[in-house]
């Protein structure tokens, strides 16, 4: 590959990407599959990093839908260094998740759901401004060779009698737009707001 030292102009660049680690992600069963009206753990997963370097992350997505009368509200997400999800991890929890219309979607400011039975639940980690001198400030850390364990909870309400809510931890279908080299620098804000392919974000 080479650049086009001829221009100033901004390109898509087609290239071999680069990562020093990628997390992995595994799902975990629930203390309960049986649906009851009140606080509920409705999705556990664990995320861990390789031993080559730390993980960041950023953002993750849920959806949660329904086709029955039972409905979901109040979304947090724990967050646990242990396996028996005893020890709190990055400080108390819970962390409050954002909800947002599925069809309307607005990543940087969460609007209530218009959709009674399929919306979607966005997870930011401590998004905060990222500058040379914090630059992990707007993510959180899995250590190199650790693994951390979540959950996502939400208040169930009007459920009966063979209801069901199910969810899901949405993933992208590609890597996020670029224009340039310095975009793979950019904040993880300036990935979001692309809102595609922006689902699971991890710096």
């Amino acid at each position: 590959s080479a650049f086009n030292v001829t221009t100033n102009t901004d390109v898509n660049g087609y290239g071999v990407r680069l990562v020093k680690a990628y997390p992995k992600l595994t799902k975990l069963a629930v203390p309960s599959n049986t649906l009851v009206n009140g606080s509920m753990v409705l999705y556990r997963f664990s995320v861990t990093a390789p031993a080559e370097g730390d993980v960041s992350l950023y953002k993750f997505t849920f959806s949660v839908s329904s086709t029955t009368v039972g409905t979901t509200t109040n979304f947090y997400v724990d967050r646990y260094s242990d396996a028996t999800f005893q020890v709190q991890a990055y400080g108390n929890n819970p962390l409050n998740a954002r909800q947002v219309d599925i069809v309307g979607e607005d990543s940087l400011n969460g609007i209530a759901s218009t959709s009674a039975t399929e919306r979607e639940v966005e997870v930011y980690f401590d998004p905060q401004t990222k500058d040379a001198t914090n630059p992990n400030a707007e993510a959180i850390q899995v250590p190199a060779g650790l693994t951390r364990y979540f959950q996502l909870r939400g208040t169930v309400a009007s459920s009966v009698a063979g209801d069901s809510i199910l969810v899901s931890l949405l993933g992208d279908a590609a890597y996020f737009d670029r224009t340039s080299v310095r975009f793979l620098e950019a904040a993880s804000t300036t990935v979001d707001a692309q809102k595609t392919n922006n689902d699971f974000i991890t710096r």
